[in-house]
C-alpha cells in the first residue's frame, strides 16, 4: 500500500504538472502557427471584400491558404534554411531537381556544377486544383516538372474535352526553353500540384557565362526537333496529341529500342491498359501519361507529401459518397467500440441493451464485412491519382507503411467464425481490437481541427469530454469483470465474494450481503462500476469502494496514471486553444511594452510619446492585428504571383490612374511599385507634411480625406483633397519644397511612393524611364512658367494679394467635416460617420 501511495503521489505531482505544462508549451507553437495562418486569412478575406474583388478570386486564395497549411504546414518558403552553410543549401536544392535534370534530355548527361548553378534558378510552385498553367495560344517561356499532382491536358481537337492526364513525374515544355511557340494545348491542374519552374530567361542569363553548354543544348535540341517531324510525317497527319517510340510487347529485349526518355501511356477506361502505339485521336479516351526513371537511383517517392500531409486525403476528398462512407465508418466504429466490452461484462435488464447484446455476433459480422470495404476504400483513396491501377499501386504502397493499416486488416477479420474465438481470454482480445477501431474517430477530430481553427477550443472540449467518458466506460467493463463473469446463458453472473464490489455490500441493512451482492451484479452492476471508475480516474473518491485483491490494486493504479496522462493531454489542449484565441493580441502588447520602454527611457516629451503609441495602435488597425515579416508590405506575401499580384494591382489600380506617370502604366510595373510602397493610416487632426519640406515622396489617398492650409495659423483649408486624389508629385521628381501645410481631417490611408522606390521598380524598363523624363520636362516648363508670372506679378502687387501658383492637383469645392473626435471604427462604419457627426 505504501509502494502504491508513493507511485500515485509521484504521478500526480509529475505526471499531471510538468507533463501538462510540457505539452501545452510544446501544443501552443503548432496551433499557434495554424492559427496565425487562418487569423491572416480572415484578414485577407476581408481586404479582398473590401476592394470589391471577385467571390470566385477569394474562394481560390482561401483554397490555396488551404493548401499551403495541408502540404507545407503553412511553410511558403525555405527561408529557415538560410542559416545553414551555402554548399549545404545549394546540396538540397540539386537533390530536389536531380530527378528533373535526369529524366530531361536537355539536361541529362551535363556537368554537376552546371547543375548546381541551374538548381539555384529553379523555382517551387504550388498551384490550386482546377487553374490554368498554360493556355493553348501563349507563348511558350517556361519549363516545368511536376512534382506532386496531376495536370489535365485538354484535348488538341475538341478543347472542351480533356484528352490526357500528366502523372507527377512529367515534364511540360522542355523545348520551350530553346523555341518560342505558342502552346498548342492547355493544361489545367486536376489536383493541387507543386512544380519546379525554370524561366527562359533566367536560364539564357546563366547560359552566356557557359557557351559550350549552350552550344551543346542547342544541338540536342535541334536533334530533338528533327525527332520530333519525322515522327509526325511517319504517322502522316496534322500533329497529333502524343507521339512516343513504338514498342512491340513481344519483343524480349527492349533495352535496344532507342528513347529519349521513358513514357508509359495507359487508357483512363478499366484496368489502365498499357497504349503501345501512338494517340491518333485523343477524344475517344483520357490517355493517362506516367514517366518513370531510366535509372531508379534518381527516381523521388512522389506520393511521400500524401503521407506526411496535415489532413488524410481520404478525409479531405470531393466525392459526396467518400464522404458519407467515412460518416458510416465513424458510427460503426463507435458502436463497436462501445458495445464490445459492455456485452461481453454484463448482462442487462434493459430490453434493448439485452437483444443488442444478443445479436451482437451477427452484427460483428457485417462490421467485418463493411470494414473489409473500407480497407478497398482507404487504399484508392489515399492518394488523389487517376485510375484504377494507380490508386491501387500509389494507395497501397502509402497504406502499407503505416500502423494503423494493420489495425484496419485485424479489424476485419471475423473472429467469431473460429472455434477458438469462444474461449474468455481470446474474447477478451478481440474485444481490445475492436476498441482500437476508435482510432478513426481520433483522426476524424484532428482533421476538425485544422479546418476549422476558429473552433479549436470547442472541437477539442468535445474530443477530450468524448475521450474521458469512453475511457471511463472501458475502465468500468474491466473493472467489474474483477468482481463477476458471466454465466453460460447470459442470464445470470457468477460474483467473486472478496473483489471491490463485496466492498459496497458490507455494512449494508436490509437484506443479506450475499443476496445484495448478487442483485448489484446483475440489476446495478454497470453504474456501480462506471461510478467506482469515475471516482478512479478523477482521484475523487469517496471511500465507499477499495480495492481487495492485488490484481484490483495493480489495475486501479495503473488506470490513475493513465487518467494523468490523458486529464494533462487534453488540459494542455484546451490550454493552447485557449492561448491562441489571445495569441494576436499578446504579440502586439509584447511590442508596445518594448515601444514604451524605449520611449520612456529617451525621455521624449508626452505629447509626442502618445502620438507614436498611437501610430502603433492605427497600423495594427490597418492590418487588422495581423503581425507581418519584416519588409513585407502586403498580407498575401506568401501567395505565388498569379494570386497576391492579383490582389495588390485591384487595389491600386484605381487610386494610381490618375497620376500622370502611372496612367496607362504597364500593370507589372505598377505592381511592382505597389510591393516596395509603404501604408499608413493617420488620425485626424494630424499635420502630416509641413510647409516648406522637402521629402522626394508622392502620395496617394487610398481613404478619407486632408486639408491644405497656406498658414499655420489658418483654421478654414485653403483646399480639401479626397479620395484617390494624390500629392506630392513635384516633390518627387524635383524636390520641391510644399507650399502648404497638410492636416488630415479623418482617418486616412496613405500610399507612399519613394524616388528610390519608384526607380528600383523601373529599372529594367528603359521607355518607361524615358516616359518619366518626358514628364518631368512638361512639368518643369509649367513651373519656369508659373515662376515667371509670380515674379512679374509680385512685383506690380502688393504682397497681400499676390497671385497664388496653381497646383498640378484636383481640389473638391465642397467642404468636408472635421471628424477628429471619431474613432476608427465609427470612421469605418457609416452608422458610426453619422453618430460621429451629431457628436461634433
Amino acid at each position: 500500500m505504501g509502494i502504491m501511495s508513493l507511485i500515485m503521489l509521484i504521478g500526480a505531482i509529475i505526471i499531471s504538472g510538468f507533463f501538462s505544462s510540457g505539452l501545452a508549451t510544446f501544443k501552443l507553437e503548432n496551433d499557434g502557427a495554424l492559427f496565425d495562418l487562418y487569423f491572416r486569412v480572415g484578414a485577407i478575406v476581408g481586404h479582398l471584400t473590401h476592394i470589391q474583388a471577385h467571390e470566385i478570386y477569394i474562394n481560390k486564395v482561401i483554397e490555396y491558404y488551404s493548401l499551403l497549411w495541408n502540404y507545407r504546414e503553412g511553410v511558403y518558403d525555405v527561408t529557415f534554411m538560410s542559416e545553414l552553410p551555402q554548399s549545404v543549401v545549394e546540396d538540397m536544392f540539386y537533390d530536389i531537381c536531380r530527378e528533373m535534370f535526369h529524366k530531361a534530355p536537355l539536361f541529362r548527361g551535363l556537368d554537376e556544377n552546371f547543375l548546381r548553378c541551374v538548381s539555384k534558378i529553379v523555382h517551387v510552385v504550388i498551384y490550386n486544383p482546377n487553374m490554368i498553367i498554360c493556355s493553348t495560344g501563349d507563348y511558350a517561356m517556361n519549363m516545368f516538372y511536376l512534382l506532386q499532382g496531376e495536370v489535365h491536358v485538354k484535348s488538341k481537337l475538341d478543347r472542351r474535352m480533356n484528352g490526357g492526364i500528366l502523372r507527377a513525374g512529367c515534364i511540360i515544355g522542355e523545348m520551350n526553353l530553346f523555341f518560342s511557340y505558342p502552346y498548342t494545348t492547355t493544361l489545367e491542374t486536376r489536383t493541387c500540384c507543386q512544380l519546379l519552374q525554370i524561366e527562359k530567361f533566367e536560364l539564357f542569363e546563366l547560359l552566356k557565362k557557359h557557351e559550350q553548354i549552350l552550344k551543346l543544348l542547342r544541338k540536342r535540341v535541334d536533334r530533338r526537333f528533327v525527332k520530333v517531324q519525322n515522327d509526325y510525317e511517319i504517322v502522316g497527319k496534322e500533329p497529333i496529341c502524343w507521339v512516343q517510340q513504338r514498342v512491340n510487347p513481344s519483343l524480349s529485349n527492349k533495352s535496344d529500342i532507342e528513347l529519349d526518355f521513358p513514357v508509359v501511356m495507359r487508357s483512363g477506361k478499366g484496368f489502365n491498359r498499357i497504349i503501345y502505339q501512338d494517340v491518333l485521336d485523343d477524344t475517344e479516351d483520357v490517355i493517362i501519361i506516367d514517366m518513370p526513371c531510366i535509372d531508379k537511383s534518381y527516381e523521388k517517392k512522389h506520393t511521400q507529401v500524401f503521407k506526411t500531409c496535415v489532413i488524410p486525403p481520404i478525409l479531405n476528398t470531393t466525392e459526396t459518397w467518400v464522404k458519407w462512407w467515412n460518416t458510416l465508418v465513424l458510427l460503426i466504429s463507435v458502436y463497436s467500440a462501445i458495445m464490445a466490452p459492455y456485452c461481453h461484462h454484463f448482462v442487462s435488464n434493459n430490453e434493448l441493451m439485452k437483444f443488442l447484446c444478443d445479436i451482437d455476433s451477427f452484427i460483428e459480422f457485417l462490421f467485418c464485412f463493411v470494414y473489409m470495404c473500407d480497407i478497398v476504400v482507404e487504399i484508392c483513396y489515399s492518394c488523389p491519382v487517376t485510375g484504377l491501377y494507380y490508386k491501387f499501386k500509389d494507395g497501397l504502397s502509402i497504406r502499407l507503411s503505416e500502423v494503423t493499416f494493420w489495425i484496419d486488416v485485424i479489424s476485419a477479420i471475423p473472429f467469431a467464425a473460429f472455434d477458438w474465438a469462444n474461449i474468455q481470454e481470446i474474447k477478451r482480445i478481440v474485444n481490445i481490437v475492436r476498441c482500437l477501431r476508435l482510432w478513426k474517430v481520433g483522426r476524424y477530430f484532428e482533421y476538425l481541427d485544422n479546418i476549422h481553427p476558429d473552433s479549436l477550443f470547442l472541437f477539442r472540449l468535445i474530443r477530450a469530454i468524448f475521450s474521458i467518458v469512453y475511457g471511463t466506460h472501458l475502465a468500468s467493463c474491466y473493472l467489474y469483470s474483477f468482481a463477476c463473469s458471466i454465466k453460460p446463458g447470459r442470464t445470470t453472473v457468477n460474483c467473486e465474494r472478496v473483489s471491490w464490489l463485496r466492498s459496497f455490500t458490507e455494512g449494508k441493512t436490509g437484506f443479506s450481503a450475499d443476496a445484495r451482492h448478487d442483485v448489484l451484479g446483475i440489476t446495478e452492476g454497470y453504474w456501480i462500476s462506471f461510478y467506482f471508475a469515475c471516482a478512479t480516474v478523477t482521484t475523487t473518491g469517496f471511500g465507499d469502494f477499495s480495492p481487495q485483491t492485488r490484481t484490483e490494486m495493480i489495475f486501479l493504479a495503473a488506470s490513475q496514471l493513465l487518467s494523468f496522462c490523458i486529464t494533462g493531454y487534453y488540459t494542455a489542449l484546451l490550454t493552447s486553444a485557449l492561448s491562441c484565441i489571445v495569441r494576436p493580441k499578446l504579440v502586439f502588447q509584447q511590442k508596445l511594452i518594448g515601444v514604451r520602454q524605449f520611449l520612456t527611457h529617451k525621455g521624449l516629451a508626452e505629447p509626442l510619446q502618445k502620438r507614436i503609441i498611437e501610430h502603433y495602435y492605427l497600423q495594427d488597425q490597418l492590418w487588422s492585428g495581423v503581425s507581418l515579416p519584416d519588409k513585407v508590405s502586403h498580407y498575401m506575401y506568401d501567395t505565388p504571383e498569379y494570386l497576391h499580384e492579383d490582389a495588390i494591382y485591384q487595389e491600386v489600380e484605381l487610386h494610381f490612374d490618375g497620376v500622370p506617370i502611372f496612367t496607362k502604366l504597364d500593370p507589372k510595373i505598377l505592381v511592382n511599385i505597389t510591393k516596395l510602397m509603404r501604408r499608413y493610416l493617420i488620425p485626424p487632426g494630424a499635420i502630416f507634411v509641413r510647409k516648406g519640406e522637402v521629402r522626394r515622396q508622392m502620395y496617394v489617398i487610398g481613404r478619407g480625406s486632408v486639408a491644405f492650409f497656406s498658414d499655420k495659423d489658418d483654421i478654414i483649408p485653403t483646399k480639401i483633397l479626397d479620395e484617390t486624389g494624390h500629392f506630392g508629385l513635384r516633390d518627387l521628381l524635383f524636390g520641391e519644397p510644399s507650399h502648404h501645410d497638410i492636416k488630415t481631417m479623418s482617418y486616412c490611408l496613405l500610399y507612399e511612393v519613394e524616388l528610390r522606390d519608384l526607380f528600383e521598380a523601373m529599372r529594367s524598363d528603359i521607355d518607361l524611364l524615358a516616359h518619366v523624363e518626358v514628364e518631368k520636362q512638361k512639368l518643369q516648363h509649367g513651373i519656369d512658367a508659373m515662376i515667371l508670372e509670380y515674379s512679374l506679378n509680385s512685383k506690380n502687387l502688393p504682397n497681400d494679394d499676390a497671385k497664388e501658383i496653381p497646383s498640378f492637383i484636383y481640389f473638391p469645392k465642397y467642404p468636408r467635416d472635421i471628424m477628429k473626435h471619431c474613432t476608427y471604427q465609427e470612421y469605418e462604419e457609416e452608422i458610426g460617420r453619422a453618430s460621429c457627426r451629431e457628436r461634433v
